[in-house]
This record gives C-alpha cells, sequence and structure tokens, in this order.
C-alpha cells in the first residue's frame, strides 16, 4: 500500500504515478482524472516532484487520456 499524497481526497502515489505514467502531467490534469490537488492543495509541490520523477521522453509523447466518466 503507498502512501496518501492527496490527504484531502485520499489519492495514494501509485494512482498519481499511473495517471502520469499514461500521459497526465500536470496537476490540473491530476486534478481532473483522480482530483488529487484539489482540495486544500497542501501536495501540489509533492506532484510537481511525482510528475518530474516519473514524465518521461516516452510519456511525453502520448495524448492525455480521455476525461473519465462523470468527471468535472
Amino acid at each position: 500500500m503507498s502512501t496518501h499524497v492527496c490527504v484531502c481526497h485520499r489519492v495514494d502515489e501509485d494512482e498519481i504515478v499511473s495517471w502520469i505514467r499514461r500521459g497526465v502531467v500536470t496537476i490540473d490534469g491530476l486534478g481532473e482524472y483522480c482530483d488529487a490537488g484539489t482540495g486544500c492543495s497542501d501536495c501540489h509541490e509533492m506532484l510537481e516532484e511525482l510528475i518530474e520523477d516519473f514524465w518521461t521522453d516516452d510519456v511525453a509523447l502520448r495524448a492525455e487520456p480521455e476525461a473519465p466518466i462523470g468527471s468535472h
């Protein structure tokens, strides 16, 4: 079990990294796909670090996945 990065919405590191690897490489994008960073924003620094750590050239070439059903 990984650590919650976004405590407000109980989004853990594994889920965030999964979205980054699928091409969601902005804080706004992560907020749209998994709600991370849309509460108090204390996690923004950690989200930026994860994006930097897991954004590879391969990821940069991918388009963001379609927005999930029921997204805001």
